[in-house]
């Protein structure tokens, strides 16, 4: 993305995806438990060995999802989830299940793995089972199930197409939220930008810039706080029309974004006027800064029909120790810019 990935959030989407895979998650666990439980205590008494274990693990599935509503480890209880559908995938093919129908009960989870991890680390997991399943499948003598060939490859292929199927889904998927993430962050960006010059706008500061300000203050605080603003603008505007005034602005705007330091935040809050955020630093050090800015402003011109236009600003300099703070040094550096202006433009006020 860019430098405004760290300001624009992404929560939106991200707790939708979360949301997704709690859904499938507890209506897996629960629904499939009473599954398993159910046909555990169908068996017989031959097969006590079957029925302990489906037990076990149907019980083992509630609690593991139960547990998650009270801890803030959901992975861990995703994790927990796939080795018990391993190892009931594995128990199934070994056992035959009920009625040596086992192998038709796994076709289904290779989408559990791909939904739990994503299509690439879904893969992974789906590849390493169904190489273990080969390895069970072809050394009868370990099973406890008795399997034709003629089933055994069909089942094989089968669990392939299935595995394939899966991928190709949850890749789109992916593909998908990875577009609607971007569509929405592009839709922040945009309202959050002034047209003009690319810069952060008034919104931005309100909006982004204080709601992470109150989140991690420790990045932002002693902040200083200036407003710089184009001297004799109208007079650009009246003499050479209003595009030199725009090709000022923009002229101004990327003097002061490339000339700043990437954690420093360069806005344009209205017309003329700029407001320039420099975190974590003192205010002797951002007079120092705007000094340079001032100096680069006024040595690089502008040329209109071959005339060199010279542009100066007003800088008003103050400082925010926390984030009550902000908005008495918003308007504080306000004053001082106006103070600049009346002690003779092109200069910096501070306090």
């Amino acid at each position: 993305m860019d430098w405004w990935q760290k300001f624009i959030s992404l929560k939106s989407t991200e707790e939708v995806e979360l949301k997704r895979k709690k859904l499938v998650f507890y209506m897996l666990s629960y629904l499939c438990s009473l599954i398993i439980l159910y046909f555990a205590n169908q068996q017989s008494g031959d097969n006590s060995a079957v029925k302990v274990t489906l037990n076990v693990l149907g019980i083992f599935f509630i609690i593991n999802a139960v547990l998650s509503h009270f801890h803030q480890r959901f992975k861990v209880s995703v994790i927990l989830c796939s080795i018990g559908i391993s190892i009931l995938v594995l128990y199934l093919a070994y056992s035959g299940g009920n009625q040596n129908t086992g192998l038709y009960w796994i076709l289904p989870f290779p989408i559990v793995y791909f939904v739990f991890f994503g299509y690439f680390n879904g893969l992974i997991g789906n590849i390493l089972v169904y190489f273990a399943l080969m390895a069970l499948l072809f050394n009868p003598g370990i099973l406890e199930a008795t399997y034709r060939s003629v089933e055994i490859s069909r089942f094989l292929a089968s669990y392939l197409v299935a595995m394939i199927l899966c991928l190709i889904a949850e890749y789109f998927r992916f593909q998908s939220y990875v577009e609607l993430t971007m569509l929405n962050f592009n839709k922040q960006k945009q309202a959050n930008t002034d047209a003009l010059t690319k810069l952060p706008n008034r919104r931005f500061i309100d909006n982004i810039l204080l709601e992470s300000a109150t989140i991690n203050p420790e990045k932002y605080f002693p902040m200083t706080v200036v407003i710089t603003d184009i001297d004799h603008f109208k007079k650009v505007n009246d003499t050479y029309g209003h595009d030199t005034g725009d090709l000022a602005l923009v002229h101004i705007a990327n003097l002061l974004k490339e000339n700043c330091r990437g954690s420093d935040i360069v806005s344009r809050i209205g017309g003329e006027e700029f407001l320039l955020i420099f975190p974590q630093t003192g205010i002797s050090i951002g007079l120092s800064i705007c000094e340079k800015l001032r100096q680069l402003i006024e040595q690089n011109t502008i040329t209109r029909e071959n005339q060199p236009i010279t542009l100066t600003a007003s800088f008003g300099v103050s400082q925010a120790l926390t984030l009550f703070d902000f908005e008495q040094a918003k308007k504080q550096a306000d004053i001082l810019m106006y103070d600049a202006k009346k002690a003779g433009r092109n200069q910096i006020c501070g306090g």
